[in-house]
């Protein structure tokens, strides 16, 4: 069941299913941010979300600041992957 499910991936990464897919999606957007020199939107699409819009307001809500912002940004930058759940999950999935 859904609530089954939730309770084992949150007892083995910490966070919830949904947590954890925006997680990896957030995560291999700013790998395209910063490696490629792809649109914004493209990135969003790339990723799964629905538009542009959702995209920048979830990564906006994850690291404070745009995706624009994050890609032109010279300071350190904060990670989807620095919650150890989500590096396990990560790890996980991509092997």
């Amino acid at each position: 069941s859904r609530s089954y499910l939730n309770r084992l991936f949150l007892a083995e990464f910490g966070i919830s299913p949904a947590a954890g897919s925006e997680g990896l999606r957030c995560s291999r957007a700013e790998t395209l941010l910063l490696r490629t020199d792809m649109t914004v939107g493209a990135i969003a699409r790339n990723c799964g979300f629905a538009d542009l819009y959702h995209f920048s307001h979830r990564f906006a809500r994850r690291y404070g600041v745009p995706p624009s912002v994050y890609r032109d940004a010279s300071a350190p930058r904060s990670s989807a992957l620095d919650h150890p759940g989500m590096r396990r999950l990560a790890h996980a999935v991509w092997g």
